[in-house]
């Protein structure tokens, strides 16, 4: 039995699909935490002192250099 001529750009197609799907999810994801960083900021929830324990905590650095 021989392979179908245009197998590799079916699975090229398949490919893309599934990069497309990856990028949708991300994107969903990065949605929603940008939300509910909205949501906490807007409640009063975020306060700068929490903000300085986790960027302390992942040993980041704030806007100085």
């Amino acid at each position: 039995m021989s392979t179908p001529r245009f197998r590799s750009n079916g699975d090229r197609t398949a490919a893309r699909l599934r990069k497309r799907a990856e990028w949708a999810f991300t994107a969903t994801q990065r949605r929603a935490a940008h939300d509910r960083a909205y949501e906490h900021w807007i409640t009063g929830a975020l306060a700068p002192y929490r903000i300085t324990r986790a960027l302390d905590a992942a040993d980041l650095y704030g806007p100085r250099p």
